[in-house]
């Protein structure tokens, strides 16, 4: 069988979405693609959206982190292991829970942070460049409420199960050529 009569070149499936107030939203999706070896690959991608009055709908806005089906369901872990309880950070404190490696200079980070007195949980990308001497966080990241955290759990679960089912789908495949 072919892989193009399973899917296009591009395709995201909307996996789930938390609204934030009238104007913002947070999304995610798994993203399907071709690469260079017209391979088929997928991602996982949560993204912040704001809503455009003017154009009545929703734009993606550079603010959110792609990863991997392993990464996923490390983050799964990670959400799922946080206490009932808030953890009390001091104002603008950030902690890192854990990283996961995507490249060999780059990881995704999950940690606590302190914004205006309320702690947020934080996933982001957490950089470390030799040439330059920089090792931290960068931009690319999500902030999601920590009374939230079951949502963000369901929807990276979300995630992970349908890049598994992917996955499988593909060994199935490879079998019938």
């Amino acid at each position: 069988m072919s892989y193009d009569r399973v899917m296009p070149k591009f395709e995201r499936e909307v996996i789930g979405s938390v609204l934030y107030g009238p104007s913002h939203r947070i999304q995610c999706c798994v993203v399907h693609y071709r690469n260079h070896k017209n391979q088929l690959k997928w991602y996982g991608d949560l993204r912040f959206y704001t809503y455009s009055v003017k154009k009545v709908k929703f734009y993606a806005s550079p603010k959110g982190i792609t990863f991997t089906q392993e990464i996923s369901k490390g983050l799964v872990n990670v959400v799922n292991a946080l206490p009932d309880e808030m953890p009390i950070l001091k104002e603008g404190e950030q902690t890192i829970i854990e990283k996961f490696q995507r490249y060999p200079t780059l990881w995704v980070a999950i940690g606590l942070v302190n914004i205006a007195g309320e702690t947020k949980i934080d996933i982001r990308e957490w950089i470390k460049v030799d040439n330059r001497g920089y090792e931290g966080f960068t931009t690319k990241g999500i902030r999601f409420s920590y009374d939230r955290r079951f949502e963000l759990s369901t929807m990276l679960m979300g995630a992970f199960n349908k890049m598994y089912d992917m996955e499988q789908k593909m060994k199935g495949l490879d079998k019938d050529d």
